[in-house]
C-alpha cells in the first residue's frame, strides 16, 4: 500500500469522523456536544511538549514521555466523557451522544493510524 493510499484513507475516516460529530449537533439543533472537538485539538499537545523534553534530556525511555501520555489519556478520556455527562444531565439524546463517541472514535483511530503508518522508522516512537 502505498502512502499516498493510506493518506486517502486516513483522511477518509477522519472527515467520517468529524461528520458524525458535526451531525450529532446538527440534527438535534443543539451544539454542546461539540465541546469534544476542543479534546482532540488539545489531546497531542502533552505528547508534543514532553516528547521534545526527553529527546534534550539524552535518554531514550525518559519519564517524561510518560507524563505526556498520561495527560493526553486524560483528555482522551474527557472526549468520550463529554457526551456521557451532558446524557446524563439531558443535555443531549442518547442518539446525539451515540454519534459523538462513534466519530471520537474514528477520528482518535485516525490518529493512532497516522503514528502508525507514518512513524515506523524510528524505534523510539511509541504508538
Amino acid at each position: 500500500m502505498s502512502e499516498m493510499q493510506r493518506i486517502i484513507g486516513l483522511a477518509f475516516f477522519f472527515s467520517i469522523g468529524v461528520l458524525l460529530i458535526i451531525l450529532s449537533c446538527a440534527i438535534e439543533s443543539n451544539w454542546w456536544s461539540l465541546f469534544v472537538v476542543l479534546t482532540y485539538a488539545v489531546a497531542p499537545i502533552p505528547n508534543i511538549i514532553c516528547s521534545n523534553l526527553s529527546y534534550n534530556d539524552g535518554f531514550d525511555d525518559s519519564s517524561s514521555n510518560e507524563v505526556g501520555f498520561f495527560f493526553t489519556s486524560i483528555f482522551i478520556v474527557t472526549g468520550f466523557g463529554i457526551p456521557a455527562v451532558l446524557t446524563h444531565i439531558g443535555v443531549i439524546t442518547h442518539f446525539s451522544a451515540s454519534l459523538s463517541i462513534i466519530g471520537g472514535l474514528m477520528v482518535y483511530g485516525t490518529i493512532i493510524g497516522y503514528r502508525y503508518f507514518f512513524s515506523r522508522g524510528n524505534d523510539y516512537d511509541y504508538i
